[in-house]
């Protein structure tokens, strides 16, 4: 989230979020939000694929499975520039490895 404060609910729970947080949702997760400010809503998305998560979890444990968030919002995390700087690159359409190096571990 950058800018914006929102009133989520994710999972039968129930969040205020806001610039600096992290939104961390599994597939099918059943979620919604409304406002809660007058500032636009500005946030950035990177939607991966299960079978590129699948993969990703068994370079980092050796086993091939499909990792699951406990919680759907980290708040004021400090990962939030780092995504930041990896969904620019990748809507700039940078080629080089730096995608990769940048990408956090969460």
């Amino acid at each position: 989230m950058k800018s914006g404060r929102r009133f989520l609910t994710c999972k039968n729970r129930e969040y205020t979020i806001g610039a600096g947080d992290l939104l961390l949702f599994n597939p099918l997760d059943n979620h919604a939000c409304e406002q809660v400010d007058d500032k636009a809503l500005d946030w950035r998305c990177l939607n991966i694929k299960k079978d590129l998560m699948c993969l990703v979890a068994e370079e980092i444990t050796g086993i091939n499975y499909q990792p699951m968030f406990t919680s759907a919002v980290v708040c004021q995390s400090d990962a939030v520039p780092a995504f930041r700087d990896l969904h620019d690159m990748i809507m700039d359409g940078t080629k080089d490895f730096n995608k990769e190096a940048l990408a956090p571990r969460v």
